[in-house]
């Protein structure tokens, strides 16, 4: 009889354990979740919901919600523009995922807010360490068009790196990887994105007709892009075809005022006024040059000798000579 006490007092203990546990569980996921409500509104509010959540966490061992509440953490301080400290965070959590059976998804984000935090700290070599971790987790998946653009983020963002270092050899390896995929789900929208990227860096590698081809294929796909014209506008102020350049500069001008993108309206106005000046200016040294022309052609008429009048009448004068001379020699003869 006591020992069947004994277990229904152990059982009770158990239970009432349990039930404080999942409350404490159900207030630390109360909290985490108020944290990525406040995450784009309010860093510092989000950042306190986060740290009580781990204090809780700690005290309750609650393992599994303790690494979501370390990785909120990091990630305002990373949206406070704290990157070192949001490493200090991030880097010990990885030990701690090896651990953790359902680790995937969480990883995938660890890694590449680790390596957002060294490209923004300017330390590339790293940041691409932990980019390529990324890609090799969702390179051995089943490929679905999810996996596919989280793959194209992570490209985006190794190319930007490779883009940042000068390596734009690179960077234009993996945009055209963006573009594979991008065809095989006919996502227009980001292939124009991506054409326009891997034309721009072959523009600046002076690669100038590899980039009007990829532009133009972004052009065909929307012709009112204004990021796809305003590239062309640079390309081909470039390379002196003026006409092509203002037309397109003109249309991107267009876009950023319709759309209100006021960041992008003096720039694209300037390009569309640095055009105008070009081909005046194209057009005054043509005839500036036209009337140094015939200014010269004059100059070299007005030099050039006359006939001498006096050498005519040389010519005359030699001619009588002759003549008399002639009528002389025929006159003695005749004597």
């Amino acid at each position: 009889m006591n020992r069947l006490i004994y277990i229904l007092i152990l059982l009770l203990v158990n239970v009432q354990l349990f039930a404080e546990s999942n409350k404490d569980s159900l207030r630390v996921e109360s909290l985490l979740r108020s944290s990525e409500s406040f995450f784009t509104v309010n860093a510092d509010s989000s950042l306190t919901y986060a740290t009580i959540a781990l204090q809780l966490c700690e005290q309750n061992k609650l393992n599994s919600l303790l690494i979501k509440s370390k990785f909120l953490i990091g990630k305002n301080l990373q949206n406070k523009g704290k990157h070192q400290e949001a490493l200090d965070v991030y880097i010990p959590l990885q030990l701690q995922l090896i651990q953790n059976d359902k680790k995937e998804i969480l990883e995938l984000e660890l890694y590449t807010e680790i390596a957002n935090c060294y490209s923004d700290l300017k330390k590339t070599v790293k940041a691409l360490e932990y980019l390529f971790l990324v890609t090799s987790v969702l390179e051995k998946d089943v490929k679905s068009k999810s996996n596919d653009y989280l793959l194209a983020n992570v490209y985006t963002s190794i190319a930007i790196s490779y883009g940042k270092s000068g390596r734009h050899e690179q960077a234009a390896d993996f945009v055209k990887k963006n573009i594979e995929i991008y065809a095989r789900h006919n996502d227009k929208s980001n292939l124009v994105k991506d054409y326009n990227n891997l034309g721009y860096t072959y523009f600046r590698l002076g690669r100038f007709d590899e980039a009007e081809e990829n532009l133009l294929k972004g052009y065909a796909l929307n012709e009112q892009d204004g990021s796809i014209n305003e590239s062309l506008g640079e390309l081909y102020q470039g390379i002196g075809e003026l006409e092509k350049a203002l037309l397109h500069a003109a249309v991107s001008y267009n876009e950023a005022r319709k759309s209100k993108r006021d960041g992008l309206i003096d720039f694209r106005k300037n390009l569309i006024l640095t055009n105008i000046e070009v081909t005046e200016a194209k057009e005054n040294l043509k005839e500036n040059t036209q009337r140094a022309n015939d200014s010269a052609r004059k100059t070299i008429a007005s030099s050039s000798p006359e006939k001498e009048p006096q050498s005519e009448y040389l010519i005359y004068f030699i001619g009588l000579l002759i003549l008399s001379n002639i009528i002389f020699l025929v006159l003695y003869i005749k004597k």
